[in-house]
Order: C-alpha cells, then structure tokens, then sequence
C-alpha cells in the first residue's frame, strides 16, 4: 500500500489535533517531551508549548539527556527554553553518565559521558540550571546505573514515572520523523505484534516498560521543509545556521554525541564551528582527530580495498586481531567465533545447535583462538550478509565496530562493564 495523502489537512494542523488529542486523554503530569535540542523535538516543544497556552495547561516536562559532546551554542539553547518565562518548565536535565560509542578508535570503543574519574577532560561543565540532575543529585536510584546504555534509560525512566512517582500513564514525545531513515518509516508503518493508544499507530505502547507507557510521534510526517518553515517563526537551536553556513544540506545536519559511528562524520564542524570545543572533543576520547583527518575516506568509511602486501581477506584480519592489545583483541574473537559458529551450522548442518557454551568434539580452535570452518575470503553477496567471509570479519575491525554489528550482532548490556574491566586488568601493557 501507497501513501495515503490526506488533502483537507496540512501536517501542521495534524499535529495541532494529535496533540490536543494527546492532551484530552492524559493528564499534563503524564505527557513528557524528549527534548534533545535537535530541530525535530524542538518543533515538538513549540508545538506543546502552543496547545498548552491555549489549554491553560501549567507546565510542560522534559527530559533531556545530555551526552557532554555538545556545542556551547546547543547548551544555551536548551536553557532559553528550561528558562522559557511564558510556562512553567518542569523535568530532568540528565548529566550522568551514559556509556556511548566511540567509532573514532579500536583501542577506545566505548567511553563514559560525565565520568566523574575523567572531570578534568570533559567537553563541558554540568549546566547550571533548576531541573539538572547529576551524580550529587540523582533521584532515580536503581533506574539509573553508571554505565547504563542510553536506549536503557528510555525503557526505565518510563517505569520510574510510575513506580515512584505515582503516574498511571505516561506519553513521552518524541520528535522523530519517517523521512528520516527507513527504520523510522517502519517504526510508522508495522502494526504487526503492536499495541497502540486507542488504536492511533503514531501513540506506541512501549510493551518493555510493563506499564500504560507511550511513544508519541506527532510529527511523523513532517518533511524537513516543514520542520524548517515552522522554526523560522520560533526560537531554534543556532547551531542549525552554523552547519548551514558550512555547507550542509538541510538532510545531512545532526546534532547529537560526536563520536558514534554515523556521527563521527561530523566531527569536523566542531573545528569550523567552535575550534574551542574541538579542542576538548579531540582530548577527551582516543581517535578523534583521526576521524576527522580521513573522514570519508578508505580508512573509516567507503570502500575498504585489500592492501597490495596482503594476500588475502583472512591474512589480513588475522594481522589485525594480533595487533589489538589482549581485552580488544579477545572481545572481537568471542564475536567472530559465534558469526563463525552459526554459519557452519547453516552451510554444513554438521552440529546440532549454536547456541551453547559448549563445543562438540569436532569443532576446535586455531593457534590465534579462531573457530575453525571453512568460509569465503570474500563473496559478491557479503555486502548484503548473504554470506559468510574474512573480508565481512575484516571491514568490522578495521571500521572499529565493536558491536560486531555487519556480522548481524547487536548490543548486550554487560558489555561496558566486562570492557571496563579487562581495560583494568590490561592498563600496565
């Protein structure tokens, strides 16, 4: 099925009736905004703030999660609004720390937002406003643990809203637009194994909370333009003039933490746009400034070609692997061999499942602790993950992927800790 167009409304006013819809079925202690300073959830908050005033509604809550990486710019931004004298503000400010993704640097994958251990080198200081919450201050308790993924975060604060602080639903907007991305057009789209409020696909019920907890998405069909032509009426987040006058489309300008794998391409607008920030951004992780130096090209991003001193996919990813120092070095070969692992059982159906810890008596490991199954050196369709290759192994490493995610992994939970500690255990190497 097409795109069904509806003529008699624009998407302004569809978002006007989403949000008085939003408004007649929740009480204003239930609807929160997910404020990111981004230009798609500040159109939120000025959509909010619009049918609030008309509504007599006190206050508007927010959440804003803040990853440290930020300009000064975004920061003043996101106080005119926490300081917005036409209504009452009420929310968190989150300044803890966050465990993110750092695809600048293989011997750095991952690093700490707001680590109170690495104070002296952090981007930003913790803003001082009425709604910040910090390590001094942190309310949340066993919501919140340091380390904590931020996709974590948003399934327990949620919950924290309704164990601790007595609400019987909550809505959280969140200004994501299918335009976007495909994943986002399919997070509009599926109703397959959902649940919706009311039955309206743009109110999803977050089902991992356990409660009467909702995705809103009022501006889902919102184009950039349209994002762009009502912003011009309001106060907005000037970082967006920078990157415009530094030559981005309207499509390409993100704000969001610098170092993670699709957002390191940016990293060279902290050096055009505030060369005092860039300053900190390159101390305060590994690989920094050499992701911005060969931003786009063989070395993090494109087409990654076989050096001419190699002579195969696998020789190479070996080379690699033995270069990593021990706890980088024994993460990626646990993935690898799981990848290596389940593909046997695919092309040769030789073991009877994958998914345990222990081997069979006829599968061993090599001298370098690989899994050993013969697969492709490379394949026309290991782009599409088709198939199986040293050379999908290699373009992880050499693309710092920790999750492993081009071998069809995805994050787990424990494992900034697990590399916290090895880090530990290594440090004197």
């Amino acid at each position: 099925m097409g795109k069904v167009y509806n003529t008699e409304l624009n998407v302004y006013d569809a978002a006007i009736q989403r949000i008085n819809y939003l408004y007649d079925n929740f009480k204003e202690e239930e609807v929160w905004i997910s404020l990111s300073g981004g230009k798609d959830s500040s159109v939120c908050y000025n959509l909010v703030k619009e049918i609030a005033l008309i509504r007599n509604v006190k206050s508007i809550n927010l959440l804003i999660i803040d990853l440290e990486g930020h300009y000064k710019l975004h920061e003043e931004y996101l106080k005119r609004i926490v300081n917005d004298k036409d209504i009452k503000i009420n929310g968190y400010w989150v300044c803890l720390p966050f465990n993110l993704s750092n695809a600048s640097s293989m011997y750095q994958p991952k690093w700490l937002c707001w680590d109170e251990k690495e104070k002296n080198k952090w981007i930003r200081e913790i803003p001082n406003t009425k709604i910040t919450i910090n390590a001094k201050n942190n309310p949340f308790g066993k919501y919140f643990r340091k380390g904590m993924e931020f996709e974590e975060f948003i399934i327990t604060f949620p919950q924290y809203l309704v164990e601790q602080k007595g609400l019987k639903k909550v809505a959280q907007i969140i200004g994501i637009r299918t335009q976007e991305s495909y994943n986002r057009y399919l997070k509009m789209k599926v109703t397959k194994n959902r649940e919706f409020f009311n039955e309206k696909q743009w109110i999803l019920k977050q089902k991992s909370t356990g409660y009467e907890t909702y995705s809103v998405h009022p501006i889902y069909d919102w184009l950039v333009e349209d994002v762009w032509k009502y912003s011009s009426t309001k106060d907005y987040n000037k970082v967006y003039d920078k990157m415009y006058l530094s030559g981005y489309l309207l499509n390409s300008m993100r704000i969001c933490q610098p170092y993670g794998e699709e957002q390191r391409d940016n990293l060279d607008l902290f050096a055009k746009i505030e060369p005092e920030t860039w300053s900190k951004i390159q101390q305060r992780v590994q690989g920094a400034n050499f992701a911005m130096e060969y931003k786009g090209k063989n070395f993090v991003k494109g087409r990654i070609k076989l050096p001419k001193n190699i002579d195969s996919w696998e020789s190479w990813t070996r080379l690699i692997l033995n270069s990593m120092p021990p706890y980088l070095r024994d993460h990626y070969i646990s993935k690898i061999n799981v990848f290596l692992r389940w593909w046997r059982k695919e092309l040769y159906n030789d073991i009877p499942h994958v998914y345990s810890q222990n081997y069979e008596c006829n599968e061993k490991l090599d001298n370098d602790g690989l899994y050993i199954v013969n697969i492709y050196d490379s394949h026309i369709d290991d782009t599409k993950k088709l198939k199986p290759s040293w050379r999908r192994i290699a373009k992880v490493l050499i693309k710092g992927d920790y999750i492993c995610k081009n071998l069809t992994f995805s994050a787990t939970k424990k494992e900034f800790e697990k590399l916290q500690e090895l880090k530990h255990k290594y440090k004197e190497l």
